[in-house]
């Protein structure tokens, strides 16, 4: 996912747009992961989005961050950390390699 950050302070970004990689043609920028935080309108905001996808597609959390970017309502924070996708078999062993178990 790629974003374009506004205002900043410190270590702290507004995000203020939102696309997916694909579109983007290009590595993320700005990845969403770890910790989020939302308050309880965030059920209707995906309920809402749910309601224009077709039957059978995934309901993500992507759109979803896109509106709350183009509300001005989405904020992160910039780690230096080294970021793997576990989620995907070469990114499991990559962090796996990276992080070897200690007695």
């Amino acid at each position: 996912m790629m974003g374009m950050a506004g205002r900043s302070a410190r270590r702290t970004l507004v995000l203020l747009a939102m696309t997916t990689l694909a579109a983007a043609g290009a590595e993320a920028a700005v990845t969403p992961i770890g910790r989020m935080a939302f308050g309880g309108d965030i059920l209707d905001l995906f309920e809402d989005v749910g309601r224009g996808l077709p039957p059978g597609k995934e309901l993500d959390d992507v759109p979803v961050l896109q509106r709350l970017a183009q509300r001005e309502a989405l904020a992160g924070v910039i780690s230096p950390a080294r970021f793997f996708d576990v989620g995907v078999p070469e990114g499991y062993r990559e962090a796996v390699t990276a992080s070897p178990a200690r007695a």
